[in-house]
């Protein structure tokens, strides 16, 4: 059988021969049909990657693209001196010259002028310096190269602040300083697959900052870093992380032996890391999918053991967030199951935390009904666990309890800890129906205010005239603009959100939805 996915791909600067290596194998088990890529996101080299990917370029010609060419791009990203730097920021021209990268771009892609010619939808994300947010490119219509040259226009290297004669005020950059790694701009939908990000460990710079440009370089790869943090979390194992000691700018280092040694290490892992992916998708019956056995006579003594012993045991909630994406109230064309996401982010403070109780969104279907849970630690890195269904009376297993394999400890160097449980649940909401809805959440067993609360649902764009309103219970108030920039819609749906701060424990805390 064959599984689709979407692709996340980071932007990586020089690390681009890194992400080729990586895509070299997606390709291979693509071929074999035991992989489809439905869609791409990527950002700055991703970007570049992704666009490769899409057209159909086999990345082993890409890559022996890069090794033939590899003097004339070294040339077209020389070192920046002090002088250089400085007089080409007073005469407002970037450090290197974006005219070889285009040209090699447009005669690897052969053709394509749009990116409604390439064979796979793709998503390019850029930074709009001007308007103070994302940039995102996906229509049909837009020019290609061009779309892929503002996402990986990093600032001062290849864009600069245009001068008033030019006549053009709007400033397009990196994209990585937005979403270095742009999984939401991608739909969790089945007929997609899961989204599967391609990734670097953070890069940790070695030598001192001694010149302009070593600054200006570390200054933009902490941002990137940064950006990347939140969609690694969101993806949790979902994650191909390319470790390399190249940093974003290091194109020396990158085009010798991201080409070479490395590039073969990271092939052979990325091989290791979808064919586990292949595995775990075939065995939905895993650790990370809800085990479907009925184990009644017990699960009702480990309920009450959980009542007992563990519920009492209280421990600090760092932040909780909801996130609904209602496809159930779109068109009949477009109609499926709503996505409903929660997380908790916790530590453990005079008690261990063994065990959590997990309850599932009600369902009318429940069959219809696809449940995940995951939990990571600090680092993005799969912290084991084990799931034993509660059915109730109906003998239908509505209620999880989540056993850590290793408890969670007060000091625990794996906190804060993430837990995620994930539905898509087939008719949820009831805008359309009812005209109005609620949204409540709990973070239960926290021992102290919780310092934030996020509700975050994304509506078809025929629900443009639905308001978020308070719910019974704590004081929130309406996401504004900018807070709601991490929460990219799915193509043709809006986003509102609502916030709660320093909410008191063990309080159900919500908005209502509203339509005019």
């Amino acid at each position: 059988m064959t599984i689709p996915i979407q692709l996340a791909i980071q932007g990586g600067g020089a690390k681009i021969t890194y992400l080729l290596a990586a895509l070299e194998s997606v390709q291979s088990f693509e071929r074999e049909g035991l992989l489809r890529v439905t869609r791409i996101a990527g950002t700055s080299a991703g970007a570049i990657a992704g666009a490769l990917y899409a057209a159909g370029v086999d990345m082993r010609r890409a890559r022996d693209a890069f090794e033939s060419d590899r003097d004339q791009l070294l040339r077209a990203f020389p070192a920046a001196g002090v002088t250089r730097c400085a007089w080409k920021l007073l005469t407002r021209q970037p450090f290197w010259n974006a005219a070889p990268l285009r040209r090699w771009l447009t005669r690897l892609l052969d053709g394509r002028e749009t990116i409604g010619d390439l064979d796979i939808p793709i998503v390019v994300v850029a930074s709009d310096l001007t308007n103070l947010q994302p940039c995102v490119y996906e229509t049909p219509e837009q020019p290609l190269v061009s779309c892929i040259m503002d996402s990986a226009g990093i600032p001062f290297f290849f864009r600069t602040a245009p001068s008033p004669a030019h006549g053009n005020d709007r400033v397009v950059v990196d994209g990585g300083i937005c979403e270095n790694l742009p999984s939401e701009e991608l739909t969790n939908a089945p007929a997609y697959g899961e989204i599967v990000g391609i990734t670097f460990s953070a890069s940790r710079r070695r030598e001192t900052l001694t010149t302009f440009a070593s600054f200006i370089g570390a200054l933009l790869e902490t941002a990137m870093n940064a950006s990347v943090i939140r969609a690694r979390q969101e993806l949790g194992a979902n994650n191909f992380v390319i470790r390399t000691e190249a940093g974003s700018f290091d194109f020396r280092r990158a085009f010798e032996k991201g080409l070479g040694a490395e590039y073969r290490e990271t092939r052979l892992l990325a091989d290791r890391f979808f064919r586990d992916y292949l595995e775990r998708a075939h065995r939905p019956a895993g650790t990370t999918a809800f085990p479907q056995r009925r184990l009644s006579d017990v699960t009702g003594a480990l309920r009450t053991m959980y009542e007992r012993q563990h519920e009492p045991v209280r421990f600090e909630v760092l932040s909780v967030r909801m996130i609904v994406t209602g496809a159930s109230q779109a068109r009949a064309e477009r109609r499926g199951p709503d996505d409903i996401r929660h997380e908790i982010v916790f530590r453990a403070t005079e008690q261990p935390v063994h065990c959590y109780r997990i309850k599932l969104t009600p369902a009318a279907a429940p069959e219809l009904q696809k449940s995940q849970c995951e939990v990571f630690d600090r680092d993005s890195t799969p912290v084991a666990f084990d799931l034993v269904p509660i059915p109730d009376d109906s003998n239908d297993a509505r209620e999880y309890l989540l056993f850590f394999r290793d408890p969670i400890v007060a000091g625990d160097r794996r906190s804060p800890v993430t837990l995620r449980v994930r539905d898509a649940v087939a008719g949820v909401l009831c805008l359309v129906a009812d005209g109005r809805d609620e949204l409540m959440t709990c973070a239960t067993r926290a021992d102290r205010p919780v310092p934030r609360i996020e509700i975050v649902v994304h509506l078809p764009e025929e629900l443009l005239d639905t308001s978020i309103v308070p719910a019974a219970g704590p004081a929130g108030a309406p996401m504004s603009r900018p807070e709601l920039i991490p929460y990219a819609a799915p193509a043709n749906f809006f986003t509102l959100g609502w916030r709660g701060e320093n909410v008191p424990p063990n309080t159900m805390f919500g908005c209502n939805l509203v339509r005019r």
